[in-house]
């Protein structure tokens, strides 16, 4: 966890108050310093901040400005002050506390990267699949309308009945048989066996 460093309008930063503490400076005069040099500190992208009520509101006293700086904004405010010990301690700290935190999102992106990659591919290898399932179910969808076109065919020619046939029926049929019994002697379909009865009548 760091102990400067917090994470400003999604930007790794340090406020000027934290300097101040670390670099035994009064929070105002470092806050003058940036304003003065303001130019020079927004070369190095916006310089972010907040307006901060006092602590004990009831007693009045006007709202403070806080700024935020990012790493080369900071380093500069510390280059502009005093090469004081305490100074050149806090400067290393902070600098330490930038470097992880940049390794750790680098090696948080390469985190997220890998997992990224992953689920790419087992979305290929899904598709993969689904692919392959719906080939089966066409070449099972193909083969059952085969054997529907074979059923439909078969049917057609069990009504077909050629002229012997035909006669073998009508002669059954008068000998006292039933339909059903003509059918199974004869081994036609019912539809074939009444139209042949049908025409002899």
């Amino acid at each position: 966890m760091s102990k400067f460093v917090v994470k400003y309008d999604g930007t790794p930063s340090v406020s000027h108050t934290i300097i101040a503490q670390n670099t035994d400076n009064e929070a105002r005069s470092v806050r003058l310093l940036i304003e003065n040099h303001l130019s020079d500190f927004e070369e190095f992208g916006v310089l972010s901040f907040e307006m901060t009520k006092p602590l004990n509101a009831e007693l009045g006293g006007r709202p403070s400005k806080i700024y935020y700086l990012n790493e080369p904004q900071a380093t500069l405010l510390l280059t502009y002050l005093q090469n004081t010990p305490i100074v050149r301690e806090f400067k290393k700290a902070l600098i330490k506390e930038f470097y992880q935190i940049k390794k750790d999102f680098t090696i948080g992106k390469e985190k997220f990267n890998q997992v990224l990659s992953e689920l790419s591919q087992k979305s290929s290898e899904a598709d993969e699949y689904k692919a392959k399932y719906y080939e089966s179910l066409e070449r099972e969808n193909s083969l059952l309308r085969d054997r529907l076109r074979f059923k439909s065919q078969d049917l057609q020619k069990s009504t077909r009945l050629s002229e012997s046939e035909k006669e073998n029926i009508i002669k059954l049929y008068k000998s006292g048989l039933s339909q059903a019994e003509i059918c199974r002697k004869t081994s036609r379909s019912d539809t074939a066996v009444r139209a042949a009865i049908r025409s002899a009548l």
